[in-house]
């Protein structure tokens, strides 16, 4: 590399040598990263799966696993992200049973950002917990701690501007839906469920980010500081992921027991699981354990009059094919922006059902495990990848770039 690129510096450098806050980097162009012109300054937007959430947590070394990394690292580019410091904040589970975090920290601990992480211009500005509306606002409810550490006050769409785009990537999986489908409540209901953003809420929030990133013109610059390519990575049918069990498996004796085990009390199952196709939340363990659920389990709405069971943390049959057609007309509607604009569009469910097959997806979680329970894919919980899920994700993502804009950015081993 020519002594006019730009390397990623280790923080503790870039504060001592450079000063990172004041982005010195402006004053001399940088040169052509070694994956070509095109990515001459890379920005990620998005959700956990782009900030690089693990494990129920967060911090410097999952950050750096994240797609993002992974991408600029094989685009030769600049990177800088918002390192958060460690434990983490908060930080990851390290034992799925004992649910024990990195440093002995708790679901509330927050050790900050980072100090030498500094800069006004930073190449990953997605936020954990972030839905497509929160792409261009600040003040939604999905915003959290995360979002004032990351963001500092602006929103992604602002702080990517600021980093002067040349290539983009958009990844917006599970933020609009998740947490209606794991509660099992898809309307918005009060201190139980946000609801699903309708697909027409969804794609005017994806067109109100990806617009104006395709319009902009960084003043000054002809090519450099102008979006001329970029990925926008499709919504996770997490009905297809272990976030959820089939009620079938609750007649496994063996899995009965991994259940009581892992929430300590002795759950009843009623009768009308038994043949039901209704899928259960992965989330009704802890809430039994901490028992703010009953420690029992029914398959449908209704079961116990003036109780919540067979209702929260249960699909029936038509809640699963309402997820399914919102996730179908989200990732169509991104498919058609992709195709529309010049973009690629990254769908991540073939690559899980893949990992499924080869056994890297747990279809079932396995809660006697204490390092996998939901299969290599993923961390130490059912939404976000592990550093092999991401590496796989980002793969994908790269075969896709090189096919549509003819370059040669390497897979990563």
């Amino acid at each position: 590399m020519s002594n006019r690129s730009w390397l990623v510096v280790p923080p503790f450098l870039c504060a001592a040598l450079f000063a990172c806050g004041d982005d010195r980097r402006d004053i001399i162009a940088p040169g052509v990263p070694s994956g070509g012109e095109l990515f001459r300054s890379y920005v990620a937007l998005g959700d956990g799966w782009a900030a690089g959430f693990q494990s129920l947590g967060i911090n410097d070394s999952t950050q750096r696993e994240a797609y993002p990394q992974l991408l600029a690292r094989q685009f030769g580019t600049r990177y800088a992200f918002a390192s958060l410091a460690l434990p983490g904040c908060p930080p990851p589970v390290v034992n799925f049973q004992t649910q024990a975090r990195v440093g002995g920290g708790t679901a509330t601990t927050c050790a900050l950002r980072s100090p030498s992480s500094f800069t006004e211009r930073l190449n990953n500005v997605a936020v954990p917990g972030a839905a497509s509306i929160d792409a261009t606002s600040t003040g939604s409810a999905n915003s959290n701690t995360l979002t004032t550490f990351i963001l500092g006050g602006k929103t992604q769409l602002q702080k990517a501007l600021d980093t002067r785009p040349t290539f983009v990537t958009v990844g917006f999986v599970n933020g609009d839906f998740v947490a209606a489908a794991a509660s099992g409540v898809l309307t918005p209901t009060p201190g139980v469920s946000p609801g699903v953003t309708t697909p027409a809420a969804f794609a005017s929030n994806i067109a109100a980010v990806v617009d104006p990133l395709l319009s902009f013109r960084a003043p000054g610059f002809v090519t450099a500081g102008s979006v001329q390519g970029g990925v926008l990575l499709g919504a996770v049918n997490v009905l297809a992921t272990p976030l959820f069990f089939p009620a079938a498996a609750l007649v496994n004796a063996q899995f009965k027991g991994g259940l009581d085990a892992a929430t300590g009390k002795t759950i009843a199952v009623l009768p009308n699981c038994t043949g039901s196709a209704s899928l259960i939340s992965t989330l009704i363990i802890p809430a039994i354990r901490d028992g703010t659920h009953p420690a029992v389990i029914a398959c449908s709405a209704g079961s116990i009059p003036g109780t919540p069971v067979g209702d929260v943390f249960v699909l029936e049959a038509a809640e699963q094919a309402s997820i399914s057609l919102a996730v179908a007309l989200y990732n169509g509607y991104l498919s058609a922006k992709a195709d529309s604009t010049g973009l690629v569009f990254v769908d991540p469910n073939p690559v899980i059902a893949l990992a499924r097959l080869s056994g890297l997806v747990r279809p079932v979680i396995n809660v006697g495990s204490a390092t996998e329970p939901f299969g290599a894919f993923f961390s130490l919980d059912p939404l976000h990848p592990s550093g092999l899920g991401q590496k796989l994700i980002a793969n994908e993502m790269i075969r896709k770039i090189n096919g549509r804009y003819g370059t040669a950015v390497p897979q990563i081993p």
